[in-house]
């Protein structure tokens, strides 16, 4: 997903594998690189150990869903937020969905 961003967006990216990453040290890598916090950072490195693959795609038929590639996917939002008709951000949650 990273490198197919990469492409869409015209920008040259690499990946190299460091052997010495661990889950911790990954999710803090993510939380200093990105506008996330450390605790949805840790989530997410650690929902990457489990690959699941979808088989069953009846659900599609069912709400009459046609599912589009991630690169049209992707097209689509870069378009909308450049047009702005994006009305919130994953981000906006951040402040409410803090717990005192």
């Amino acid at each position: 997903m990273l490198l197919g961003f990469a492409k869409v967006r015209g920008l040259k990216r690499y990946i190299y594998t460091v052997p010495v990453m661990t889950p911790k040290l990954s999710s803090y890598w993510l939380y200093f690189v990105t506008s996330t916090s450390y605790k949805l950072a840790f989530s997410l490195v650690s929902s990457m150990k489990i690959e699941v693959v979808c088989q069953n795609n009846d659900i599609n038929k069912l709400l009459n869903i046609d599912p589009i590639d991630y690169d049209t996917a992707l097209r689509k939002t870069l378009y909308r937020i450049e047009e702005n008709h994006i009305l919130s951000s994953w981000k906006d949650s951040w402040v409410s969905g803090q717990i005192d």
